[in-house]
């Protein structure tokens, strides 16, 4: 494409002439889950000019495998299949401690594997490009958490000594089953039976 194109062929606003718009790497520092949460925190990130840093993006989703990229789930016409919360820059510290920023996710399923990622928001000018940062994507999963109740139970006894019991799992198991605890109560008998 060298020569075949008028400089003002390529807008500058939509990273047309460059290869990212996010050169520098988000590390993150902690990250802590429950069965419903996970917290996370970051490095702090500032731009030269701490003013053009908006904020943070959060993006999040389910995915049962690690193969998930930036771009699944959008499209040009404003599709989207991430989650994505704005984080606002955390306060510049005047002392030497700077503060994290961070996120709590909420109200996740237990047992689910999200992937998450985080880029900056950073100003944009004709005049000057401002380049953020962004994390690679890390793949999360959620805590285990008490199964909901088998379904379909059925019971049928085929002697005076006997009873079979069938089910079928439960629709949220919430983690890996390994067993299933029965409790039993014998009855007295009815006389009029």
């Amino acid at each position: 494409t060298k020569e075949r194109q008028e400089k003002n062929d390529i807008a500058l606003k939509t990273n047309g002439d460059q290869a990212s718009c996010e050169n520098e790497l988000l590390k993150f520092t902690k990250i802590k889950t429950s069965s419903d949460k996970i917290v996370l925190k970051w490095e702090a990130y500032w731009p030269l000019d701490f003013r053009d840093l908006l904020g943070f993006m959060v993006f999040y989703k389910e995915a049962p495998f690690r193969n998930v990229t930036e771009f699944d789930g959008q499209d040009v016409c404003g599709s989207n299949s991430w989650t994505v919360v704005d984080i606002e820059p955390p306060s510049r510290a005047s002392d030497a401690k700077i503060k994290e920023p961070g996120y709590l996710m909420r109200g996740l399923k237990a047992w689910t594997q999200y992937a998450i990622f985080v880029k900056t928001l950073v100003t944009h000018t004709d005049e000057q490009k401002i380049y953020g940062a962004k994390s690679e994507i890390i793949y999360i999963r959620t805590n285990a958490s008490v199964p909901s109740v088998p379904q379909d139970p059925f019971s049928v006894s085929n002697s005076s000594s006997q009873i079979i019991l069938k089910w079928k799992p439960p629709s949220h198991p919430n983690g890996n089953i390994t067993h299933y605890m029965i409790s039993w109560e014998q009855q007295s008998e009815d006389s009029e039976l």
